[in-house]
């Protein structure tokens, strides 16, 4: 995987024109650093509201193993509607009709 700085220099190399000088690719340089720093700022953002959003039931926060609880038990929830549509109408298979 490419680096940060790698990136940006061939960037700039590949939009660099003869009447510009050193100057300009710095700042340049520096401009695109800048919008890096800012992406991964709003990066990490998301990812503790997300990490927050993702503790919280029902408006509180719960503990890691309460959350993994109650995970487990959706998930026997939907296990046992399923096993229920089994008894149902039976267990139904798309390729028994399939010579």
């Amino acid at each position: 995987m490419l680096s940060c700085n790698t990136i940006i220099d061939e960037f700039i190399a590949a939009n660099y024109w003869e009447g510009e000088g050193a100057r300009h690719r710095h700042a340049m340089r520096q401009v695109l650093y800048a919008l890096v720093r800012q992406a991964k700022a709003e990066q990490l953002a998301d990812i503790r509201k997300n990490a927050e959003r993702a503790l919280r039931v029902n408006g509180k926060y719960v503990r890691a193993s309460r959350l993994r609880q109650l995970r487990r038990e959706a998930g026997a929830s939907v296990q046992a509607r399923l096993s229920q549509r089994e008894l149902e109408f039976g267990a139904r298979s798309d390729c028994d009709s399939l010579p």
